[in-house]
């Protein structure tokens, strides 16, 4: 093997090294990833495939892919619903991401949710959702079945794609997160959250609320049963909830076409 080759190669090994790096990164502890792609297909293998209603339709995500996101209509009953599991039902680390994109004609509204296993008073639980008027970004846990404690932080902007991301550490705060830079967090927070309210994961909508439907664009939406970083938070926005900005078989071979142009 000649010095050349031997460069190209030590190259693309650090590439699929790379690779496997960022995979590793936000990989553990990942509950449920859904693409949205044009369905409520569970990406991370666990199993939570989310059923879709007829109401919900595909539509092109924000890199311009037909089918890659859900386009939802702000209706109660038109959601993506996801049964309930001991894995839906943490009461420590938490982590809920998703790329949205609110209609301007949300900007009037008071409660629109991303994904939310909460329900009416007596089965409070998690959410990650816009709450109050100028569609601040808002992630939510409960204390108890009745009291939810809320990290507040700015606007969305309407009409444009944004990430949003909320993070629960027991006992030192919950967080929220607006396209990958700390937005609000609550320090008042406890060792554990209640989460067991027998109700079903439920993502552009909330269980028993009839004004808490999404209306515009959910995608790649993911749950972790851990509290992701900062620094992996802005990681997700970036490169995926798997740590891929592409796949390995396209990015390995994005490296060999670079290393094939090179004189």
């Amino acid at each position: 093997m000649n010095m050349s080759s031997r460069r190209m190669m030590m190259c693309v090994c650090a590439a699929m090294l790379g690779v496997s790096a960022a995979f590793a990164q936000t990989d553990e502890g990942l509950v449920a990833y859904w693409p949205l792609d044009g369905d409520g297909t569970d990406a991370s293998g666990n199993g939570f495939d989310g059923m879709v209603s007829n109401g919900v339709v595909p539509t092109e995500d924000r890199l311009g892919n037909a089918d890659g996101a859900l386009a939802f209509p702000g209706l109660e009953l038109e959601r993506v619903l996801v049964a309930d599991a001991p894995a839906c039902q943490p009461t420590g680390e938490l982590t809920l991401v998703a790329w949205v994109w609110a209609d301007p004609a949300m900007e009037g509204t008071l409660n629109s949710r991303v994904i939310a296993k909460a329900g009416a008073g007596g089965a409070r639980s998690w959410s990650l959702n816009i709450e109050n008027a100028g569609l601040p970004a808002t992630f939510q846990i409960a204390a108890d079945g009745n009291t939810n404690l809320s990290a507040t932080g700015k606007g969305v902007a309407s009409g444009e794609w944004a990430h949003l991301a909320g993070v629960f550490r027991p006992g030192e705060a919950s967080e929220v997160y607006l396209n990958g830079e700390l937005s609000g967090s609550n320090n008042d927070v406890p060792d554990e959250m209640f989460s067991a309210n027998n109700l079903p994961v439920v993502i552009g909508a909330r269980n028993a609320c009839g004004n808490c439907g999404w209306l515009g664009y959910i995608d790649d939406v993911a749950v972790w049963s851990r509290a992701l970083s900062t620094d992996e938070v802005k990681s997700v926005m970036e490169r995926g909830p798997m740590g891929l900005a592409v796949s390995p078989r396209d990015r390995l071979a994005t490296s060999w076409g670079n290393l094939k142009r090179q004189p």
